[in-house]
């Protein structure tokens, strides 16, 4: 009742119940949106709305979590077993589900789908946790630096769990090379595997400086100098001088 915007007394209105059905429904504890009748009743009408309820939850099962505890996840949830299901509740859960290992830096683990990785059998759950791993690591823009020389600055590799630290102690590093500008990374999470490839841009600029100079004295006459550094030696990572 406490949804609804049609109040006694007021003059019925079909704008108002159709918005009062979509309040209902968005309740979440309801498998439709409800019927709506009307009979007669003194000088007016009498609404009925009539429902079909969900039913209770009966179990609660998760799976594919390693890095937190199914207790810890259970905690965080507000569907609990015996509550009538709340399908508006239990996408909370998963969310918050996700914000749990995001709070732990794994960025791209958790619920990614709810349609794929949940399960409502009747009055059993059942949630399938992915913990998003790296799918692959691409190098782009790095015309002169060697792909090798970038990939043994990472702190990250293929088949890891992907973690908020590791990707910006990754990037850091390559920043403090000073061979290249680095662009944003595109980090794209696969919407079929749930797995998380990752894109570094970077730019390469000039690492090489050159300098000569000269003069004259009575004692060894004239006399010059010519100075030349390249910090990226063929684009090895190498310092030649």
């Amino acid at each position: 009742l406490l949804s609804m915007s049609t109040r006694i007394g007021q003059p019925l209105s079909r704008e108002n119940l159709e918005k009062d059905v979509k309040a209902i429904y968005k309740m979440g504890y309801f498998q439709q949106p409800p019927k709506v009748q009307t009979e007669r009743y003194g000088p007016g009408v009498r609404l009925i709305f009539q429902v079909a309820e969900n039913p209770k939850v009966e179990s609660i099962t998760l799976e594919g979590n390693t890095l937190v505890p199914t207790e810890v996840l259970q905690e965080t949830m507000t569907t609990k077993i015996g509550s009538v299901l709340n399908v508006r509740q239990l996408y909370e859960d998963l969310s918050q589900i996700s914000s749990l290992y995001r709070k732990k830096g794994y960025i791209y683990s958790g619920i990614y789908n709810p349609s794929k990785q949940v399960q409502i059998d009747g009055t059993r759950i059942h949630i399938k946790v992915h913990e998003s791993r790296i799918h692959s690591i691409e190098v782009k823009g790095n015309k002169k630096t060697r792909k090798h020389v970038i990939m043994r600055e990472l702190l990250m590799e293929e088949g890891q769990i992907v973690h908020r630290d590791r990707v910006a102690d990754s990037l850091r590093n390559l920043r403090n090379l000073d061979y290249f500008e680095m662009e944003q990374p595109e980090i794209a999470l696969n919407p079929d595997s749930g797995d998380t490839d990752i894109i570094l841009n970077v730019k390469d600029i000039k690492t090489g400086t050159a300098s000569f100079g000269g003069g004259y004295s009575s004692v060894n006459g004239f006399v010059g100098f010519v100075d030349a550094t390249e910090r990226n030696f063929r684009g090895k990572g190498q310092s030649l001088r």
